[in-house]
């Protein structure tokens, strides 16, 4: 009587466990922000001051080929200021640039952009004016 009382017990445990509710965080669809990555470092071996502009993705959603190639935001003007000197960024995007040009900004970036099939883009000082120096602010 103990052993069917236990087995009673046990089955109906993980019938109770196996139970799923469904989760629908009901959050509303907004307009994508911009996101914004920059980067500027001090140093020998300091890549270039770049910066990655994009746009926000909702957390939940699928995010394909399509999707990915889409939220680069292009044709931006972006300017790096250390407060003496002021320096417009170039954008530079993966689809435009010749295998050659690819493994040189592969280099930069420490990324192989030969390997990335998406149209990865970047906003870089291409004329190498501002170096980082420890010490200051950049906008």
């Amino acid at each position: 009587m103990l052993k069917n009382n236990f087995l009673r017990l046990s089955v109906l445990a993980i019938i109770w466990m196996s139970c799923e509710q469904e989760f629908d965080p009901n959050i509303p669809i907004t307009e994508p922000d911009l996101v914004v990555e920059g980067v500027i470092e001090a140093g020998e071996k300091a890549s270039i001051p770049y910066v990655i502009l994009t746009r926000s993705v909702p957390f939940f959603n699928e995010i394909g080929q399509d999707e990915l190639d889409d939220i680069f935001v292009h044709d931006a003007e972006i300017v790096v200021s250390d407060g003496s000197q002021e320096v417009i960024l170039e954008e530079i995007c993966v689809d435009d640039l010749t295998d050659d040009q690819k493994e040189l900004v592969s280099g930069f970036f420490n990324i192989d952009l030969t390997q990335i099939e998406i149209n990865f883009c970047v906003y870089a000082d291409l004329s190498f004016s501002m170096i980082g120096t420890v010490g200051k602010t950049y906008d």
